[in-house]
Parts: C-alpha cells; sequence; structure tokens
C-alpha cells in the first residue's frame, strides 16, 4: 500500500489485524518496505519496542481525521510509551520530518 504523508510518498504494509499488529515491522527489511502503518478500532495509548530490529524508526501517530498529531523516533533495543490517544501510527524506517497538520492519504495499488 502507498500512503502520503505531506508530500512525501511511502510504501507500506497494513497492519489491520492483531496478528499484523504484534509483528509490525520486526523481521522486516528496509530495502523491501518503507514501514507500516496501524489502523486501532478506537484511539488509545500505545506502547512499542524495537527490541528485535537493528535500524531507527520514525513513529508518526495521527488523530481520527488521519491528522499528524506529532512524531518520535524509536532507536533499536527500546520501548516508547505514546502518551496521547491515536487512531492510527505509522512506523518507519529511518529518520523523517513532518509537521503537526499534515495529513496522511492511503493510495491503494
Amino acid at each position: 500500500m502507498q500512503i502520503l504523508i505531506g508530500a512525501k510518498r511511502f510504501t507500506v504494509k497494513d497492519c489491520g489485524t492483531i496478528h499484523s499488529q504484534a509483528r509490525g515491522l520486526l523481521f522486516t527489511s528496509p530495502k523491501t518496505i518503507h514501514g507500516a502503518l496501524f489502523s486501532l478500532k478506537k484511539p488509545k495509548r500505545i506502547a512499542l519496542h524495537s527490541l528485535f530490529l537493528f535500524h531507527s524508526l520514525t513513529l508518526v501517530y495521527l488523530d481520527d481525521k488521519q491528522k499528524v498529531l506529532g512524531t518520535g523516533k524509536l532507536p533499536p533495543f527500546t520501548f516508547f510509551y505514546l502518551t496521547p490517544k491515536v487512531s492510527s501510527f505509522v512506523e518507519l524506517f529511518g529518520n523523517h520530518s513532518f509537521q503537526t497538520g499534515d495529513v496522511l492519504t492511503v493510495k491503494e495499488e
């Protein structure tokens, strides 16, 4: 699946099921995909880890209108707890910057 955040385009996998959300980007190569889109059934706080990832991640958290609420960095082998409730979020390999208010658009392939 292709997504646009602001003017930047990424190829991501859809993590809409419990199984795909539990796996996330674990054991995924940044050479094959840019990241993952997680859609939650209702807004909630999330806790993430990068215990088996060897690459840094940029986290982009979104409201129910798919607007960027903020971003965070997740270095390898660490934990991250997101305090605001979010409706969805994106994990992207590498360092990326986005503006609060940028809109995520999904481009189905």
